[in-house]
């Protein structure tokens, strides 16, 4: 049986760039500001489970 060896490189370039609020559309923005806040509560609610189980 033969032995294949195979060798992957790979690279990855990561940009980083600040927009502002006036450099996007409203409606962007709003949806943006929304999934922030679903993202948020829900780490809210997974803390204070944890703090509940820690306690009793």
């Amino acid at each position: 049986m033969p032995i294949v060896i195979k060798e992957i490189h790979v690279s990855t370039v990561v940009e980083k760039k600040v927009i502002l609020p006036e450099e996007i559309s409203e409606r962007t923005y709003e949806r943006l500001k929304q999934k922030v806040v679903e993202e948020l509560s829900e780490h809210g609610a997974g803390i204070r489970a944890e703090r509940r189980k820690k306690e009793r």
